[in-house]
């Protein structure tokens, strides 16, 4: 059973950090040639205090990490990180499912931002999202409620 807990920063934040850099680290590889840990750990740092974080449970075991925030004309999915060895599982298609649940009740769009070179892609696109603008690092996707347009 998939549930969610919000983070605390104190108890969580070594966790939070040892998911993002396995979550990344192949993907990050593949699409920069190398991995820079103290460049990972600004970038998870800035990513940690940007918006709310909530761990991700299978059974009350924490195996991944997201950032979800609602913002005024739309919900912004910052972040869905998943150890590598929870993927493939349907864990993904679960939270996307639920977030994308909390915006049809709340009628508003749904953004993200996923590296040009990561998996995750098709996934999003699986469940509906478009890019809408792309860069030489990523695609910026939205999905919007279908049966509201």
């Amino acid at each position: 059973m998939i549930t969610y807990r919000p983070a605390d920063p104190k108890v969580d934040l070594e966790f939070a950090r040892r998911t993002h850099h396995a979550a990344y680290h192949d993907v990050v590889v593949r699409q920069f040639g190398s991995w820079d840990q103290e460049m990972q750990d600004r970038f998870f740092q800035q990513g940690w205090t940007r918006a709310p974080q909530q761990i991700v449970l299978l059974d009350e075991k924490p195996i991944g990490v997201i950032s979800v925030e609602e913002l005024d004309d739309h919900i912004f999915i910052h972040e869905v990180q998943i150890l590598p060895e929870f993927q493939k599982r349907g864990i993904g298609s679960r939270i996307l499912g639920d977030t994308l649940a909390q915006a049809r009740q709340v009628g508003k769009l749904v953004k993200l931002k996923v590296l040009r070179k990561n998996d995750a892609k098709r996934l999003y696109e699986r469940h509906g999202f478009v890019c809408w603008e792309e860069s030489d690092t990523d695609y910026k996707m939205v999905w919007r409620d279908e049966e509201k347009i």
